[in-house]
C-alpha cells in the first residue's frame, strides 16, 4: 500500500507566519487603481451619497447670505474756504493715517450708531433674543435648564446694553472693511440673509461714518469757537486791568523827562570832577604841609580846612543828586515794564479776537474728509454658500470615504485570491487553480465538462491532474482524496473532474462518494442510492456490484448509500481497509471524495488510506482561519496534504481584483486556446 506519508508524496514550503497578510495589501499602485478602478460603482455611489448629504445640508442646515459692497474714497484734497489746520484736521493720505480711518469704520462707537441708524435692536438676525431659537439652541436651553443657575440679575438698563453689545458683535461680524492697496479707497461689504437688507446696511456704514466726520468737525469749529470767546474776554479785562495800572503808574509817580535826567547825570559828573580836583589840591597842601613842619605859614592850614569844605559840600550834594537819579531809574524800569505788559496784553488780545472772527466765518463750511464712489447694488444671487464648492466639498468627501472603505474592506479581507497568497500563507504547493464553471445547476457541470473538452475548466483539470501525477514520479499515487474546510468548496466538482479526466489516460478509474454524511452525488448524477459503498464495507455487496456508471464520467461510480452507523465509525473499520485493498488491484485510480475537515473527522480518517490528499479551497470564499484550522487537524494527526486546489476561480473578479495577470494563461491568453 502507497501510503501519502511516504517520503515523495508531500511538497512542503518554508512555513509563513499564521497571521502573515498576503501580498495584496501592500497595495502597489496599479494594483490600488485597479482596485478603485474595480470599484467604481462603490466610489460612485460615495460621491452620489455625498452629494446627496451636500443638499440635505444645504437644504436643512444653511441659510442664503446676500453680500453687497459700498466703495468710498479718502479725501485728503478736501476743499476749505479757510486753512485752519490747528483748529480742525485733515487727512495727510499717509499709511497710517489711512489704517486708522478704517479701525473707525470697524469701531464699536460707530457700529452702534449704525444700530440706531438702520433700527437692526428689532432684528431678528442681529438681535439674538428676538431670533427663534433653532434645533441646537432648543438642546443647549435644555442642557442649561438641567445645570446649576448662575445667571446675575441685571437691571433694564443693564440688558439693554448687553443685547446692544450682542447686535453690535453680529453687525461686527457681517461686515468687511478693506483698502484697495496704493490708494485711498476703500470698501464697505454687507452680507445678511436679505440682499436689499445688504446693500442698505452697507450703504449706512459709509454714510455714518461721513456724518460722523461732520459732527466731529463741526463739534471742534463749536467747541473751538466757544473756547477762543472765553478766552478773548478773559484778555480783554486782563488788557484793561494793565491798563489801568499804566495810568495810575504815570499819576502817582514824579518822573522828569528825559532831558532832565541827562542833564542831572552830567550834573551829577561834574561834581565828582570837581571833587577829585579839590582832593588833588588837599593832598598837595598837605604834603607842602608836612614838609615845611612847625615853621609853616598858618595860611597853609587854613587853605587845607577850606578845601575840606567844599570837598564835603559837594559830596553831600553829589549823593542827593545819585540817589534822586536812582529813584528816577526804578521808576522808569516799572514804567517800561507797565508799558510791555498793557502792548503784549494788546497783542494777544487782537491775536485770539481775529482768530475768533475767522472761526466763526467758518461755521457751516466744512465738508467731510471722505465720500462715496459707488453705492451698494442688490445683488440677488447668494455669496454664501457657495452651492458648487460645498456641492464639491461633499463629492470629494464622499470620494474619500468610499476610498477609505474600499480599501479598509480590501485590508480585511480574510480570504484566498492568487495561489500565492495561498502558498504563502499555508507554506504547501498549489497544485492547481480550476476555474468557475460556467453551469447554472450541478447536474449540469459534468456535461459541460464532457462537451468541451478544451474549455479553461476543463484544461485546468488536465493541469491538476498533471500535478497530482507529478508529485511522485517514481510511485504515482493511485488513491487519491478530495477534502475541503466547509461545504460548497468545490471539492465534489474536482473529484468527479478529476475522475473524467483519469479517463481520458485509457485508465480504468473508481470514484467514492465518501461523504455519506450528505451523499451529494445525486446532485450531479442521477444514480439509485441503494446499496453502495456502505453496502460494501458492510460486506453485503461486492465491489463490482455495486459501482455505477455514467455516459458524462465513465468511470465507475460508488455511491455512498445509506447507514444507521456513524460515518467515522465506518470508516475505521476493517470493511473500509479491504475494500480499498480489492480497489487497488481493481482500478488504476481510487478518487474518494470525502467530507469537510472542519465539520466531521471522516476525511482525517480516510486520509491515512490515500496516497495523495488534495485540500480544496474556494476561490475568494474560504477564509484564512478555516484554511489554517482544517491544516491544523492534519497536522495534528501526522497527516500530510500533498497539495492545494484554489477551486472555483472567477477571471472576470480576478481582473476586477488587480490580479487579472497573476492568474496565468486562463486570463492573458485563454481565448486563443480554449472553447468556453
Amino acid at each position: 500500500m502507497n501510503k501519502l506519508n511516504g517520503p515523495a508524496a508531500y511538497v512542503k514550503l518554508p512555513p509563513p507566519h499564521a497571521d502573515a497578510p498576503p501580498p495584496e495589501t501592500a497595495f502597489s499602485l496599479d494594483i490600488l487603481l485597479q482596485l478603485l478602478r474595480r470599484e467604481k460603482m462603490t466610489l460612485l455611489g460615495s460621491v452620489l451619497l455625498g452629494l446627496a448629504l451636500g443638499l440635505l445640508f444645504l437644504i436643512f442646515f444653511t441659510t442664503p447670505r446676500y453680500s453687497t459692497t459700498t466703495t468710498g474714497m479718502l479725501d485728503s484734497n478736501s476743499a476749505q474756504i479757510v486753512d485752519l489746520a490747528s483748529v480742525v484736521g485733515s487727512l495727510a493720505g499717509d499709511t497710517s493715517e489711512i489704517t486708522t480711518e478704517l479701525e473707525v469704520l470697524r469701531s464699536r462707537k460707530l457700529l452702534e450708531q449704525v444700530v440706531d441708524r438702520m433700527d437692526l435692536m428689532q432684528d431678528p438676525e442681529f438681535n439674538p433674543r428676538l431670533a427663534p431659537p433653532g434645533l441646537l439652541q432648543g438642546l443647549l436651553s435644555q442642557v442649561k435648564s438641567w445645570l446649576p443657575s448662575s445667571s446675575f440679575d441685571l437691571d433694564p438698563a443693564q440688558n439693554d446694553k448687553v443685547t446692544l453689545d450682542a447686535v453690535t458683535e453680529r453687525l461686527t461680524q457681517s461686515l468687511s472693511v478693506r483698502n484697495i492697496p496704493n490708494s485711498l479707497v476703500f470698501s464697505v461689504t454687507a452680507t445678511t440673509r436679505n440682499p436689499l437688507k445688504s446693500a442698505e446696511l452697507a450703504d449706512a456704514v459709509v454714510l455714518t461714518y461721513i456724518d460722523d466726520q461732520l459732527v466731529l468737525k463741526t463739534g471742534g469749529l463749536d467747541d473751538a469757537s466757544d473756547w477762543l470767546s472765553e478766552r478773548v474776554t478773559a484778555l480783554y479785562q486782563e488788557l484793561q486791568d494793565a491798563e489801568t495800572e499804566l495810568s495810575a503808574f504815570n499819576i502817582s509817580t514824579d518822573l522828569i523827562s528825559p532831558e532832565q535826567l541827562t542833564g542831572m547825570n552830567y550834573q551829577l559828573k561834574d561834581i565828582r570832577s570837581r571833587i577829585a580836583a579839590l582832593e588833588t589840591s588837599r593832598l598837595g597842601l598837605e604834603t607842602e604841609l608836612a614838609a615845611q613842619g612847625p615853621g609853616a605859614p598858618a595860611g597853609l592850614t587854613d587853605n587845607i580846612d577850606r578845601i575840606r569844605s567844599q570837598i564835603d559840600a559837594l559830596q553831600t550834594s553829589g549823593d542827593m543828586l545819585e540817589e534822586k537819579l536812582r529813584h528816577q531809574s526804578l521808576e522808569q524800569i516799572e514804567l517800561n515794564r507797565i508799558t510791555r505788559e498793557v502792548a503784549a496784553q494788546q497783542e494777544l488780545y487782537e491775536y485770539f479776537l481775529r482768530r475768533l472772527r475767522e472761526t466763526t466765518s467758518m461755521t457751516g463750511m466744512q465738508a467731510p474728509d471722505s465720500r462715496i464712489l459707488s453705492r451698494a447694488t442688490i445683488n440677488l444671487f447668494p455669496s454664501s454658500p457657495s452651492v458648487p464648492t460645498l456641492l464639491t466639498i461633499f463629492a470629494v468627501l464622499g470620494l474619500l470615504t468610499g476610498a477609505g472603505l474600499v480599501l479598509w474592506r480590501e485590508r480585511q479581507t480574510r480570504t484566498f485570491r492568487t495561489a500565492e497568497d495561498l502558498e504563502k500563507f499555508t507554506g504547501r504547493r498549489v497544485l492547481g487553480q480550476v476555474p468557475m464553471v460556467p453551469a447554472r445547476a450541478r447536474k449540469d457541470v459534468i456535461g459541460y465538462l464532457a462537451d468541451k473538452p478544451t474549455s479553461a475548466a476543463a484544461e485546468a483539470i488536465r493541469n491538476l491532474r498533471t500535478s497530482v501525477l507529478l508529485t511522485d514520479t517514481q510511485r504515482p499515487p493511485q488513491i487519491i482524496g478530495t477534502t475541503s474546510a466547509v461545504p460548497s468548496e468545490g471539492k465534489t466538482t474536482t473529484a468527479l473532474a478529476l475522475a473524467q479526466n483519469f479517463i481520458g489516460l485509457g485508465q480504468k478509474v473508481l470514484l467514492i462518494e465518501g461523504d455519506i454524511r450528505r451523499r451529494i452525488f445525486g446532485e450531479y448524477l442521477t444514480v439509485d442510492e441503494d446499496g453502495g459503498l456502505i453496502a460494501v464495507m458492510e460486506g453485503r455487496i461486492a465491489l463490482q456490484d455495486a459501482v455505477v456508471q455514467y455516459d458524462k464520467v465513465k468511470a465507475d461510480i460508488l455511491v455512498a448509500g445509506t447507514s444507521t452507523q456513524n460515518a467515522a465509525d465506518l470508516f475505521s473499520s476493517q470493511g473500509f481497509e479491504r475494500m480499498l485493498e480489492e480497489a487497488r488491484k481493481t482500478y488504476d485510480t481510487i478518487i474518494i471524495d470525502t467530507a469537510p475537515v472542519l465539520l466531521v473527522p471522516d476525511a482525517r480518517i480516510i486520509a491515512r488510506h490515500v496516497d495523495a490528499m488534495l485540500f480544496v479551497v474556494a476561490w475568494d470564499s474560504t477564509s484564512k482561519e478555516q484554511v489554517t484550522a482544517a491544516l491544523g487537524m492534519f497536522d495534528g494527526l501526522g497527516v500530510q496534504i500533498s497539495g492545494l486546489v484554489l477551486n472555483q476561480v472567477d477571471p472576470k473578479g480576478m481582473k476586477r481584483y488587480g490580479h487579472a495577470g497573476r492568474y496565468g494563461a486562463y486570463a492573458a491568453y485563454g481565448s486563443k486556446y480554449y472553447t468556453n
